[in-house]
């Protein structure tokens, strides 16, 4: 099965990013990985199928600084087994012993989410994680494309690397832009034709769940503004970007393209899923 992550690492990255939490609580960086037998359950808030097999500690020395939106481990990690069995799964726990991720074990080459030396583990026989990847990918729900640099930091939040923030869907002026939409997300605004000014993202107490923006949302021309294409919510050096449309086919719905002149009420809460 795929990485998965648990509703609770999902809850966390978007209070995070919508500036609910300004410093990464710790419940969401990871602190231990423990491999079972079986078949990987279906979430990250369903019991532990299986035998445990091992528990092994980790901490932000294990993994590289993210680039691209991804980690890797720095190098094998060694672990000595508890118990004989089959590795099939692995799920990864906080400090406090709550599930963050689940992943599928494999050989190398075998696609799964850890790669161990040996699937055949015995206890008191020790064995390796010898790849293991923490990701997020660049575009979210198919709708909102990250900047490398968001995504990089959510994976070192999860890691334990950093704890700042990086609020890019928190009270920030917004920039409207014509034209082709880029395929890579930057924070520079050149060409602008409109903004949205101090618009703010929040979750919903539900689990990756984050409402752009909070509240409905008027649109200020700058210059002769144009016919609109994409939005960037931008804070600091980081981005993310959205596609416009009136018919739901975009990242972000507007009331119209055509934004040649200011519009109230151009944006109205739009729901998105981490």
């Amino acid at each position: 099965m795929a990485t998965i992550l648990s509703d609770l690492l999902k809850y966390r990255i978007v209070r995070h990013l919508t500036g609910e939490e300004t410093t990464w609580v710790n419940t969401g960086t990871m602190a231990s990985i423990k491999i079972y037998t079986g078949t990987q359950p279906a979430t990250p808030q369903d019991t532990e199928t299986g035998s445990l097999l091992a528990t092994i500690s980790i901490s932000s020395s294990n993994f590289t600084g993210a680039t691209g939106g991804v980690s890797e481990l720095v190098g094998a990690i060694p672990f000595t087994p508890s118990a004989t069995g089959t590795a099939g799964w692995a799920r990864v726990y906080n400090s406090v012993s709550s599930a963050l991720v689940d992943v599928s074990c494999s050989l190398t080459g075998g696609g799964g989410g850890i790669v161990l030396d040996t699937l055949s583990l015995v206890s008191g026989t020790g064995a390796n994680i010898s790849a293991f990847s923490v990701k997020q990918s660049l575009e979210v729900s198919g709708r909102i494309l990250l900047s490398e640099g968001v995504a990089n930091r959510v994976v070192d939040w999860i890691t334990g690397k950093v704890t700042n923030d990086c609020r890019v869907f928190d009270n920030n002026t917004q920039y409207v832009f014509g034209g082709t939409i880029p395929t890579v997300v930057t924070s520079t605004i050149d060409g602008y034709i409109g903004r949205c000014d101090s618009m703010t993202g929040a979750s919903s107490g539900t689990a990756g769940v984050m409402y752009i923006p909070f509240s409905t949302q008027s649109y200020t021309v700058n210059g002769g503004g144009g016919i609109a294409t994409y939005m960037k919510m931008i804070y600091g050096s980081y981005a993310a970007l959205f596609v416009l449309s009136t018919d739901g086919s975009g990242g972000l719905d507007v009331s119209t393209l055509n934004c040649t002149t200011t519009i109230s009420n151009w944006i109205n809460p739009q729901q998105f899923t981490w």
